[in-house]
């Protein structure tokens, strides 16, 4: 293990952008912020204008990737997700993206284009335009073969977020169990406590009972 994993793991992840970018891309998108984030149901997203330098104000793409993924998904799969937010990036800068994160055809044709196949289930025969996406690696495609010519050369995530144990998954799962949520039905106010929680809401001059809901 090196002294420094910061420089290691964010330049393994540098790497594989400018592999990805140059033989995927023609080597047009611009360089980019990666950031590591514990996102609950995404493998990764990009924003493409995460950042701005402090020295001119130039803007910066952050392309984040979820830790908590890693230890289930291999090193393609992992590459795959990069490639997957190079084309919102590529669409973003070069095509015609659709409002609120929704996958149109065109970035459905971009993401074959490179090899990968956008499916909604991220299995054949999901379907390819949506609001939420995920994808499957074309066997025998471009990026199937740049990937692997990575991973042969040694590139790997050298690093994940700690695997959670079957007890520790009980013990989650047991706590939010003992949450209830309760909403205000007049201002809309939620409030979170044990089931059966006695609890009123002062709106106005009456105090209103909130009602139970499924958390």
């Amino acid at each position: 293990m090196t002294n420094e994993p910061t420089l290691e793991t964010y330049g393994d992840f540098q790497l594989a952008y400018r592999q990805l970018n140059m033989s995927l891309f023609d080597g047009v998108l611009p360089d980019v912020m990666f950031t590591l984030a514990r996102t609950r149901h995404a493998n990764g997203y990009v924003m493409p204008e995460g950042f701005n330098a402090m020295s001119d104000g130039e803007t910066v793409a952050e392309i984040g990737l979820n830790p908590s993924t890693f230890a289930h998904r291999t090193a393609e799969e992992i590459l795959s997700t990069i490639a997957h937010e190079m084309v919102h990036l590529d669409q973003h800068l070069h095509g015609k993206p659709s409002p609120y994160g929704y996958h149109n055809r065109e970035f459905a044709n971009r993401m074959r284009a490179i090899g990968l196949q956008a499916s909604a289930t991220g299995k054949p025969g999901g379907a390819e335009v949506g609001q939420h996406m995920t994808h499957y690696i074309i066997d025998g495609g471009r990026f199937q073969s740049i990937a692997r010519s990575l991973i042969a050369l040694g590139w790997q995530v050298r690093y994940t977020s700690p695997v959670e144990s079957d007890d520790d998954k009980a013990r989650r799962v047991a706590r939010k169990a003992s949450k209830t949520k309760y909403n205000c039905p007049c201002c809309d106010a939620n409030a979170w406590g044990r089931p059966g929680l006695a609890i009123a809401c002062a709106t106005g001059h009456a105090p209103v009972v909130m009602d139970e809901m499924d958390a």
